[in-house]
């Protein structure tokens, strides 16, 4: 494979990990406690050792979950607005709000930023005003001029939030006594590779890529592996020794609908237009361990969800 497409790769595999359990690299979790890994053909379910020998969970049900319900950046919203300049509404400035609204990620692009940072610290069902100055590009009738929009937020997509005040919750109440070497190991490798390809991406050698991101030293570089290499070991630790619990396993039937569905949140239609762009499918791609550990990470949160309250 070419370093370009290994490297667009690598950064597809580090958001698989982070639309979930808060950080990772490219191997996924392993199952022996120390170990050596498996092979794609060689598959051993993750983590399906005795996890009370590395962590204490007080309690996984009961809890009380809180978390911010205004919109924020990476947030789905539904909007619908009225543009109007100088109090008169123009074309192409308003939606129907009988057609249901319009879909979009805060700071994705898709309207001006003006109009998308300005429904963040906004809560669904509110009514606000934004202005929006009109760039150089536009029309005519519109470069330079100030619109004010009235938008109402229909709806915030807060799953990322929810899925992190879970996790948090769920963390305050494990004592983590030790971490198992093979899976930290693995996510300290994954994401050396994950950064050795940007600095290679932006003409820089490791040394100076890491002084210039990271404190401005190798070492902090090395710090914050470390962290968040733990911080995604422990979050996967509490999440199968819950599963391990309450017996929770992914079936066939689970396992091929959620590959679907990951693929499709990507953008891609099904299992031929991600393998007609790189050459191997999701599973080779992304490893069938990191997609057991994510799908088990879902099943966990939905649990802990369903058997809380939540505030």
């Amino acid at each position: 494979m070419n370093r370009k497409l290994t490297a667009v790769l690598l950064i597809l595999c580090l958001a698989f990990a982070l639309t979930i359990t808060g950080c990772g690299g490219t191997n996924g979790g392993s199952s022996n406690g120390g170990d050596t890994g498996s092979t794609a053909a060689e598959y051993v379910e993750p983590y399906n050792y005795d996890l009370t020998e590395y962590m204490i969970l007080d309690k996984y049900t009961g809890l009380e979950i809180s978390y911010d319900k205004k919109a924020a950046l990476g947030d789905k919203v539904n909007i619908d607005y009225t543009g109007r300049i100088n109090g008169e509404k123009f074309e192409g400035g308003y939606t129907d709000p009988a057609e249901g609204g319009v879909d979009f990620t805060i700071g994705s692009g898709m309207f001006l930023e003006d109009l998308e940072y300005g429904v963040v610290g906004h809560e669904a069902g509110e009514t606000f005003n934004v202005d929006v100055t009109f760039p150089d590009y536009y029309s005519e009738d519109l470069k330079g001029k100030t619109a004010t929009f009235e938008v109402v937020l229909n709806s915030v997509d807060k799953v990322n939030a929810i899925n992190e005040a879970v996790l948090s919750a769920l963390e305050e109440n494990t004592e983590i006594l030790k971490y198992p070497q093979k899976e930290l190991t693995e996510y300290q490798s994954g994401m050396h590779a994950y950064y050795e390809s940007m600095a290679e991406n932006q003409g820089m050698s490791f040394k100076e890529f890491a002084e210039s991101q990271f404190g401005g030293s190798e070492a902090a570089f090395e710090e914050y592996i470390r962290y968040t290499a733990e911080k995604q070991v422990g979050r996967e630790m509490i999440a199968f020794y819950i599963a391990h619990k309450e017996g929770f396993e992914i079936t066939d039937e689970e396992y091929d609908a959620n590959v679907l569905k990951y693929l499709q949140d990507f953008g891609y239609y099904d299992h031929k237009s991600f393998e007609s762009m790189y050459g191997m499918s999701f599973e080779e791609a992304y490893g069938k361990e990191t997609i057991v550990i994510r799908m088990t990470t879902e099943k966990v949160i939905d649990f802990v969800l369903n058997n809380s309250t939540v505030l």
